[in-house]
């Protein structure tokens, strides 16, 4: 329920400055509006505007949230028919949006020109790389001219997080052949009901972040 804002500078066309520092901001409120996958639209010197997907059975499933140069911040809901019922991830590749269910369904999805509704463009399941668990995290990496998707599940107190990467093809979406498998378990915190992986990303030097 909560988006944490990173310190930035950003420069106008006309020289001007304007700064921003590190800040949580809260989105909403009650399990509808817990944030799974998130993925920035645009910023500008005014606003930045999120694309933020939510972990409940409830709607909307999607939200598109936008935070103000003062910190405010206004939701609104965007459609999406017949949507899964537990979107897990939002990321963008080469361009394309892509979401990932907890049943292990990556979608390539399309943001209507009004950002108020979306659609699906193809999909493939690749739940069976990881013993069909609950994947929290998915990301493409393109590598030696190979397009590489990593997904991993959450976890668990009594066991780590399985993570799988497999080569696949984006156009059109299909799977090309598993790679490797192997467990992670995150050293912090230690506290009970910690879950390993919530989401993942890679940089451009191809360094995995959970």
């Amino acid at each position: 329920n909560y988006l944490g804002t990173a310190s930035y500078t950003a420069k106008c066309q006309n020289g001007t400055e304007f700064q921003g520092g590190f800040d949580w901001l809260k989105t909403g409120d009650g399990i509808g509006k817990t944030i799974s996958g998130l993925v920035l639209l645009r910023k500008t010197v005014s606003e930045w505007v999120f694309l933020a997907a939510h972990d409940a059975s409830s709607v909307p499933r999607v939200s598109k949230i936008t935070v103000s140069a003062s910190g405010a911040v206004s939701s609104s809901a965007v459609s999406w028919a017949s949507p899964p019922t537990d979107i897990e991830s939002l990321f963008v590749y080469e361009g394309i949006m892509f979401a990932a269910t907890g049943g292990g369904t990556l979608l390539k999805i399309a943001l209507s020109v009004d950002e108020t509704s979306i659609s699906v463009v193809d999909s493939v399941g690749f739940g069976g790389v990881i013993d069909n668990e609950d994947c929290e995290g998915a990301f493409i990496h393109l590598i030696d001219g190979r397009e590489i998707l990593i997904v991993a599940s959450r976890g668990s107190d009594a066991s780590p997080s399985k993570m799988a990467w497999m080569e696949l093809t984006t156009s059109p979406l299909g799977l090309v052949s598993l790679i490797g498998v192997t467990t992670f378990t995150a050293p912090f915190p230690t506290a009970s009901t910690v879950r390993h992986v919530s989401d993942l990303r890679t940089d451009h030097a191809g360094n995995l972040f959970v």
